[in-house]
């Protein structure tokens, strides 16, 4: 190691002392890539399988179409009702079919209001009630629709004939 003293210095003062060594030469930043080396041989690809899936297999066979049962028994004609009131009035009547019942007839209307009976009554509720039509035929106009339940069918109007049809169940 070399020390080197730079410039006189003055009494009062300390001289700067630099250590300076020696180094060797830097060498090169890096040395020389080699060549890159073969690259290894490819596997072989094994044979591809069958595609799909196997065979479908056959549909079974259909069974024989089971017996047919007889007919049900044919109900009994519904019971005729007559009207509310005396006199010679056109039919009234009553059907069931199953649960569905389908009554019909002809009542006397008045202004203080009339009650025609079902002769089937109805369990699940009042039915639909249609008026039929009033007028010279059954004697007057103007007949209304009051109220329903499951017994009966109310109506209003001048005094005369007016038919109605009910049917529910």
């Amino acid at each position: 190691m070399t020390v080197q003293v730079i410039g006189p210095a003055p009494v009062y003062a300390r001289p700067v002392v630099i250590a300076t060594s020696q180094t060797g030469p830097t060498g090169p930043a890096s040395g020389p890539t080699g060549p890159t080396g073969p690259t290894g041989p490819t596997n072989a690809t094994g044979p591809t399988g069958p595609l799909g899936t196997g065979p479908t297999g056959s549909t079974g066979v259909t069974g024989p179409t089971g017996a047919r049962g007889t007919a049900g028994l044919t109900g009994p004609p519904g019971a005729l009702v007559g009207g509310t009131t005396g006199g010679a009035l056109p039919a009234s009547g009553s059907v069931s079919f199953g649960n569905i019942s389908i009554n019909w007839g002809t009542i006397l209307a008045t202004p203080a209001g009339v009650s025609g009976a079902f002769g089937a009554t109805y369990t699940d509720g009042a039915p639909t009630v249609t008026l039929g039509p009033s007028g010279a035929t059954y004697g007057v106009t103007g007949v209304y629709f009051y109220a329903c339940n499951k017994t009966q069918v109310t109506i209003f109007g001048p005094t005369g004939y007016c038919s109605y049809h009910a049917i529910g169940s």
